[in-house]
């Protein structure tokens, strides 16, 4: 969660009765951390903020509380930190108040019904393309090094946030 520079918020709970920004209402950290925190709190997100908003995109987030348009947001981490590089005088004007747990960074993933040939050419193209000069480019414009295989259990601190 981000807030300008100078507001005087030091936890979430001094975000009561203020205006949040969220990404999505299915995005992980641009919404359903917040709303995992506020069970935490035993409040409600209708009763918490004064007024929501979805915004469509982390950096869409990130600019309305730099500009003041919101007194907070959920944003990602991975987008803050690309956003502020590419606009150092955001470094400035933004905070974070709160960070959440690690998370897994969101998978590809594929229907069930998809052949299993299919798959492994696709596991096979993602995971090797840090290999070639091209897939080192697309990587990169993506702020990624590479694709891994992960085990599932990568992703048990989702499922223990988005659990109802």
């Amino acid at each position: 969660m981000i807030v300008p520079a100078a507001s005087p918020a030091t936890s979430l709970q001094d975000l009561r009765g203020k205006h949040m920004a969220y990404t999505d209402p299915l995005s992980l950290t641009g919404r359903q951390y917040v709303d995992h925190r506020l069970r935490e709190l035993g409040a409600a997100e209708a009763s918490f903020f004064a007024q929501t908003q979805f915004t469509g995109s982390h950096d869409r987030s990130i600019d309305a509380v730099f500009l003041g348009l919101v007194d907070a947001a959920s944003v990602d981490e991975l987008v803050y930190l690309a956003v502020i590089e590419r606009n150092p005088e955001m470094r400035h004007g933004l905070r974070v108040l709160e960070a959440s747990p690690p998370f897994g960074i969101p998978p590809v993933v594929v229907p069930h019904s998809t052949p299993p040939a299919l798959r492994t050419t696709l596991t096979e193209a993602l995971t090797t393309m840090h290999e070639s000069v091209d897939g080192r480019h697309i990587l990169r414009s993506l702020g990624m090094d590479r694709f891994t295989v992960v085990e599932p259990a990568l992703y048990d601190s989702v499922r223990a946030v988005t659990a109802p």
